[in-house]
């Protein structure tokens, strides 16, 4: 239980960094992230809050 516990707590702390990049434009141009890229999200995908 502990083993999933653990698991789950590294799965929402990645997210929580790894999603808030991938929606900003600026993520892609200041380190060259392009379609096919492991962090790519498409532009219709990603939230804009303002």
């Amino acid at each position: 239980m502990l083993v999933i516990i653990r698991k789950v707590m590294t799965l929402l702390s990645q997210a929580r960094a790894n999603v808030q990049a991938q929606c900003q434009d600026e993520f892609y141009q200041a380190f060259n992230v392009k379609e096919g890229d492991g962090m790519w999200l498409d532009p219709d995908k990603r939230v804009q809050v303002w």
